[in-house]
């Protein structure tokens, strides 16, 4: 069956949508895609503060080593790994999250929510509308937004590191896309 939006979508939005096998009588009511280019979060408050403090930490032992060693290779051991893991806490994984969010496409059809998506092989994963469950909506002052598709857990550390990257958070989400208050609306009808 051929797909039908409400709105024109992405080059990538639409290969989504195309590619996307739908159910009888089943109709694209929204394509869209988060939010481009690097995101900072509220767990950024004190990721980078963290992260830089590791990392500079990181640097200033990889610096004095040499002085500290006598030849030794064994503090080197500790060295470089704990500069890999500031690297990655406070560069790499803005970069990571930047890649798997130019990745991702989202579907709202009339009986689910579809998150497409293509980081190392194509991942589809479906939420009925019917049973969508603790929706919840959050703006943000640049016009987009996030809509969580279920109950948020309290934990920090609830998804390990999930909670490093932006656009993986905490359960199934919307992230950071535009127009959020019009696809929140097109989702609770589905209730209705």
């Amino acid at each position: 069956m051929p797909a039908t939006s409400s709105e024109p979508a992405t080059p990538r939005a639409d290969s989504a949508v195309s590619s996307l096998e739908l159910f009888a009588g089943e109709q694209v009511l929204w394509s869209g895609k988060p939010k481009g280019g690097i995101v900072f979060t509220g767990y950024d408050a004190w990721l980078v503060p963290f992260s830089i403090l590791w990392f500079g930490f990181a640097i200033f032992m990889a610096i004095n080593m040499p002085k500290y060693a006598h030849g030794s290779l064994k503090p080197y051991a500790v060295i470089t790994p704990s500069l890999a893991i500031g690297f990655y806490m406070a560069i790499g994984r803005l970069v990571v999250d930047r890649l798997y969010r130019s990745r991702l496409d989202y579907v709202v059809t009339t009986q689910r929510i579809v998150i497409v998506s293509r980081v190392w092989r194509t991942a589809v994963r479906s939420v009925s509308r019917p049973i969508v469950k603790g929706l919840r909506l959050q703006e943000f002052r640049d016009g987009t937004g996030t809509i969580h598709l279920a109950p948020v857990p309290w934990a920090f550390f609830y998804n390990g590191y999930a909670d490093w990257h932006a656009c993986l958070g905490r359960g199934p989400m919307l992230f950071r896309i535009q127009d959020p208050r019009r696809v929140y609306d097109l989702i609770q009808r589905g209730h209705s």
